[in-house]
């Protein structure tokens, strides 16, 4: 193999491949890049068995050739060149010879052989969405998933396309709330499936550098692929059945407030500075026509802030998590929301004022109530 490429067009592909390399393992071919030059084309692949990377760049190939280099080694020795041309030299001593302006390194190599098969998908089905628009609904509901290992169903986010109502829904969970976001979306499929929030975040991140306006993804009942402009993305499904989303969602409504959705993020934002101290519980209540937020920490002190809002229905106190409302607040970018609630039992709705399609749930704390 003998192959020259421009630095920063490697650097691209290899800090992106780099998220699917196993470190921890005992197998050293996951460690490791398959690089493979084959006519103008320079590929990288890093597989880790759960998702497998594969991008291309182009190059000037002298030699076609390919073989496994140690992922973190050679994207540190790349990410530190000069700018210009890399040149890659397989040599005959098992090592591959790396050159750029004045720099020289010479790295061992390791057996290709011992290389996992790129992931292929059997009996497909396709979907091209707009990348932008996956990547804000994605930010919109991601953040609700689960990172607790023991939830699996809930550590991903369900894929739900729906050819007879002609939509195209997101939903993730994880025990104390949910996010849902749908948009129309003509299909002649019917897709459901959970794809791993690692996966989500990661073609998350490739989309920021990609030119291409178009996602392509191909689904088959275990694995997921996304076509993103010169980088394909395979990645395993979760498997199982994810909760029946619509039997949480409330279906009524006792108190609804209307509120500017970043004075409510900055007033929580403020208020956590003493809710941190006592579990992040923070309490809500109406007072003429302001919802007042406040936290108590024994022993530490107490805060309040206040806000004008335009509200609806009877006057009910609710304590909640700070920190699940300022999630939401902080993915959302609607400038007026609206906070339904039932009572302080039930689950609290937070919905954006010009989208009736998106919807976030999260569980009340129950506390004692003085009698």
């Amino acid at each position: 193999m003998d192959v020259i490429c421009k630095k920063d067009d490697l650097l691209k592909i290899l800090s992106i491949s780099i998220n699917a390399v196993s470190e921890r393992t005992t197998i050293e071919a996951l460690k490791c890049f398959k690089l493979e030059a084959i006519d103008n084309k320079l590929f990288i692949t890093s597989n880790n068995l759960e998702t497998n990377i594969i991008g291309s760049l182009n190059a000037k190939v002298n030699n076609n050739g390919k073989t496994l280099v140690h992922a973190k080694t050679f994207l540190n020795i790349v990410s530190k060149l000069p700018k210009g041309d890399v040149s890659l030299y397989l040599s005959d001593n098992n090592s591959i010879l790396i050159t750029s302006g004045n720099s020289t390194f010479n790295i061992f190599i390791s057996n290709i052989d011992e290389f996992p098969e790129d992931m292929t998908l059997n009996n497909s089905r396709e979907v091209v969405i707009n990348r932008n628009i996956f990547k804000d609904m994605m930010k919109r509901v991601s953040f609700s998933a689960s990172d607790e290992e023991e939830k699996v169903i809930l550590n991903g986010v369900l894929f739900n396309l729906n050819k007879e109502k002609n939509k195209l829904i997101f939903v993730a969970a994880d025990g104390y709330r949910l996010a849902k976001d749908e948009i129309k979306f003509k299909t002649d499929e019917d897709i459901n499936t959970i794809i791993p929030i690692k996966t989500i975040k990661e073609v998350g991140n490739i989309t920021t550098v990609i030119e291409k306006d178009e996602i392509i993804i191909k689904i088959d009942d275990d694995k997921v692929l996304f076509l993103l402009d010169e980088i394909s993305l395979y990645s395993r499904v979760i498997n199982g059945k994810f909760p029946d989303y619509n039997l949480l969602l409330p279906k009524e409504v006792n108190l609804s407030i209307n509120i500017n959705r970043k004075e409510f993020l900055d007033a929580c934002e403020r208020i956590n500075i003493i809710a941190q101290r006592n579990s992040f519980m923070v309490k809500i209540e109406l007072i003429e026509s302001y919802l007042v937020i406040s936290s108590v920490t024994p022993d530490f002190g107490d805060g309040s802030e206040k806000i004008k809002v335009v509200s609806e229905g009877e006057d009910i106190n609710v304590v909640f998590n700070v920190r699940l409302m300022m999630d939401v607040l902080k993915n959302i970018e609607s400038e007026q929301i609206r906070i339904e609630i039932i009572n302080d039992e039930k689950p609290i709705s937070i919905k954006e004022e010009n989208n009736s399609d998106y919807i976030y749930i999260m569980m009340p704390i129950k506390v004692k109530r003085d009698k």
